[in-house]
């Protein structure tokens, strides 16, 4: 079994179709992230992608807001390698859990990064001391009640460790607070396409009745956004 969640840092054949896919058409969930923060990115200068991945989603941001400036940072030389740069984006090596000190950034954001994470609370205090954006987004796994699963996913057949960590929304806003970053804007995600399912050993994403889900897990999807105070 490979070290959990080590296919983020050095991708898997399966992480490099996910990203690969997303090349050829932005995901559902990441057109309905754009369409969430459109307001926020039509009045911003300055946004950073944190966790882009292989950055496609952070290109099709910087394509629907071309006066913005993006940057996406990313851990992985490997999926750095991957990325496609624009006249309004760009990316850098950078770690979420010991980021450069940036400034006058006005948004941040995190598409599907915090819950593969071990926890949300170092990456989003990084964020809030380091750079000190006007106001943090993300889409991550999110339980509306006051709850938080800590879960880690072990797929025998690639093999591979993962967290799948779903997140309870009132622990979310206490510790956004104290950061000094109020809740802004809650909205769940409810997937617009059905997709079936293939196989029953691996996580990939299906619909069923509706619902989104990933192996057997079912994925409580939200976008979030948190803004600073004063």
């Amino acid at each position: 079994m490979s070290q959990l969640n080590a296919w983020n840092e050095h991708p898997d054949p399966e992480t490099w179709e996910y990203h690969t896919k997303q090349w050829n058409e932005p995901y559902r969930s990441t057109v309905k992230f754009e369409e969430f923060i459109k307001e926020k990115l039509d009045a911003s200068e300055l946004v950073i992608d944190a966790g882009c991945g292989s950055g496609a989603p952070t290109h099709y941001l910087a394509e629907q807001h071309q006066n913005c400036k993006f940057i996406g940072l990313e851990i992985s030389r490997e999926l750095l390698d991957f990325t496609k740069t624009r006249d309004n984006l760009e990316f850098e090596r950078d770690d979420l859990t010991n980021l450069k000190v940036r400034f006058g950034v006005d948004g941040v954001v995190l598409i599907q990064v915090l819950s593969w994470l071990p926890g949300y609370e170092t990456a989003l205090h990084q964020i809030a001391t380091r750079i000190r954006p006007h106001w943090i987004a993300f889409s991550t796994l999110i339980w509306p009640g006051d709850i938080d699963c800590n879960i880690v996913v072990k797929e025998h057949k690639r093999p591979r460790e993962s967290f799948h960590n779903i997140y309870g929304l009132p622990g979310l806003m206490r510790f956004m607070t104290a950061e000094g970053y109020p809740l802004g804007q809650y909205k769940p995600f409810n997937i617009d396409i059905e997709i079936p399912q293939e196989g029953t050993d691996h996580m990939k994403s299906y619909t069923s009745d509706g619902e989104l889900f990933s192996g057997p897990l079912y994925l409580p999807w939200a976008f979030v956004m948190f803004e600073r105070a004063g």
